[in-house]
């Protein structure tokens, strides 16, 4: 599995433009860069509820930029900047975009035997 981010959306599964002439379809770059413009826009703009983000992610690490917060400090909303199966691909991405407040989600279950080390 690979990390989402900007700058790697692939653009292959963006808009096409078929040919009137040839009746093929073939990538039309510009559809393509507009869309994929759109989807990260879209998906680094909107606040998520943790519940979107679980449901959405699921048994993903999730980096979750300016995180909103209950009493308890337990992460209620926030804008979903990166997510992978990849624990590492999120921890290094969070380090290469150093976000000025951020949150790293797991939306899995943690094995029972798992020592959690904080």
């Amino acid at each position: 599995m690979g990390l989402t981010t900007k700058a790697e959306i692939d653009f292959s599964l963006s808009a096409f433009q078929v040919s009137a002439f040839e009746n093929v379809c073939r990538p039309d770059p510009c559809l393509a860069m507009f869309s994929a413009v759109n989807y990260f826009r879209t998906m680094t703009e909107h606040q998520m509820t943790i519940q979107e983000i679980e449901d959405q992610f699921e048994s993903e690490w999730v980096l979750v930029e300016n995180p909103q917060t209950d009493e308890a400090l337990e992460v209620t909303r926030g804008q979903v900047i990166c997510h992978s199966k990849d624990r590492d691909e999120v921890y290094r991405r969070a380090v290469a975009l150093r976000p000025k407040r951020s949150a790293i989600l797991y939306t899995g279950r943690m094995p029972e035997d798992a020592a959690i080390v904080l």
